[in-house]
């Protein structure tokens, strides 16, 4: 039987890969969740969050430009056409009715 003392080589060429607060891997989950926060606090709020909105709504505004221009009117869907909204569990039916106008396309003030 043979005793291994320490980290493995692998293991050691793997930790090199990551973060430097990794130090063991155990570290992993940790350090994942604090990063993910971090990103999400950066996302959520700040001159990128402000450009991120602002571009979305520049590309929908020049989509919903050329729709027009040939025609069309750019309205938002649901992934489920309405007539399959029956086969949907009740809790996302509720949750698609609070959102869909009376032609059971998306309401614009959601996509909007």
């Amino acid at each position: 039987m043979a005793i291994i003392y320490g980290i493995s080589e692998a293991t050691k060429d793997f930790l090199k890969k990551l973060p430097k607060e990794v130090k063991t891997l155990e570290d992993i989950p940790k350090i994942h969740q604090k990063l993910t926060e971090e990103y999400d606090a950066i996302e959520n709020k700040g001159l990128f969050s402000k450009f991120s909105s602002w571009n979305k709504k520049r590309q929908i505004k020049k989509i919903e430009e050329n729709s027009q221009d040939a025609g069309f009117h750019l309205k938002c869907r649901f992934p489920v056409y309405p007539e399959f909204f029956s086969f949907l569990n009740s809790e996302l039916k509720e949750k698609i009715s609070a959102l869909e106008d009376s032609q059971g396309y998306v309401k614009k003030d959601y996509w909007k």
